[in-house]
């Protein structure tokens, strides 16, 4: 008997209603630092219902922007560089999801913040799409670089005698 990978490198391809849910899920906690894949298609004229029935990730101090945390992102359209339409982590999951054409694409990344996952359901509809939003981004400081300037003053002396000059940078 062969058994796939938990979670394959390829998006897993699904079609019309059904449901789809993290690794281990319900026996026992997903695996630290994996990424799962899944590409949603429905007919044709029709939108991709996406919605969770159990959502239990484990938290995450840095709300859900560190790559250390675990989150789901559900993309509007075939891959994961189509729009965003949310990014669900510890305790944000309350809205169901609606792809404005007939394609969606989820991505599960499991971080350090353990749980024992999700299980969702997707389906075709013609309710309205969902908003796309902005993906979060961590913010670090930046440090200017030091401005280095040309000098601008200017030195008369006497012609018998010597100048001399010491920059610091």
């Amino acid at each position: 008997m062969f058994n796939f990978p938990v979670c394959p490198n390829e998006a897993i391809p699904l079609s019309g209603n059904g449901k789809l849910s993290s690794p281990n899920y319900p026996i026992s906690n997903y695996p630290a630092s994996r990424f799962c894949y899944w590409s949603i298609t429905v007919p044709a004229g029709k939108r991709v219902k996406f919605a969770f029935t159990d959502f239990a990730l484990g938290s995450c101090a840095r709300e859900c922007s560190a790559d250390t945390c675990t989150y789901v992102e559900v993309y509007n359209g075939p891959s994961e560089s189509s729009p965003l339409l949310a990014r669900f982590c510890y305790n944000s999951a309350e809205e169901e999801k609606i792809s404005s054409g007939n394609q969606m694409f989820v991505k599960f990344h499991a971080g350090f913040s353990l749980g024992p996952g999700f299980e969702a359901n997707y389906s075709e509809t013609t309710d309205p799409p969902s908003p796309t939003v902005a993906i979060p981004t961590t913010t670090e400081p930046v440090t200017p670089e030091p401005k280095i300037t040309e000098p601008t003053a200017t030195v008369k002396a006497p012609t018998s005698n010597y100048l001399y000059f010491l920059f610091f940078v």
